[in-house]
């Protein structure tokens, strides 16, 4: 009789401890979104270039859209701090109508991004910041730009 209630008692057990052990893997990714400091609904439309990482002067920043009809594109670059001019090797255009936010799968490692929206009078604004994403970890990017009457680079925490 307890040869047979031994296994009966175990059984749950390792069922249990097998069913337990299968994790769910999170995709490595960045999420960002680009907002205003307001309440309410405070998403703006943002673009967001990624880069590299590297030793970069935010204000060098620059961003240029073709849009013809026959040909659209999208280029961004920045320059090194000595002098180095890099270009983004993702842009992304994140629209306040749609879900408002934007997410890059990506490998491990550290990127440079720089969140550019437009102000009241449709001049650019731009913030950048250095992430590092480690293996199966989501990052998020908030982009709250507080002064949307200013143009040119502005510091993320300003």
């Amino acid at each position: 009789m307890k040869k047979i209630l031994l296994p009966i008692i175990m059984l749950p057990i390792m069922l249990f401890t097998a069913c337990s052990s299968d994790e769910h893997i999170t995709d490595t990714e960045i999420w960002y979104i680009a907002r205003e400091d307001k309440s309410g609904d405070n998403k703006i439309t943002g673009t967001f270039c990624f880069f590299k990482d590297g030793d970069y002067d935010p204000t060098t920043f620059e961003y240029k859209i073709n849009s013809s009809p026959s040909n659209v594109w999208k280029d961004a670059s920045i320059k090194t701090k000595s002098g180095e001019t890099v270009r983004s090797f993702f842009i992304d255009i994140v629209l306040k109508s749609e879900r408002g936010y934007g997410v890059y799968k990506c490998e491990p490692g550290t990127y440079y991004i720089v969140a550019l929206v437009k102000n009241k009078s449709s001049n650019d604004i731009w913030k950048a910041t250095k992430v590092n994403v480690e293996k199966n970890k989501v990052v998020v990017i908030d982009a709250v730009f507080k002064d949307m009457y200013i143009s040119g680079y502005v510091g993320w925490e300003e």
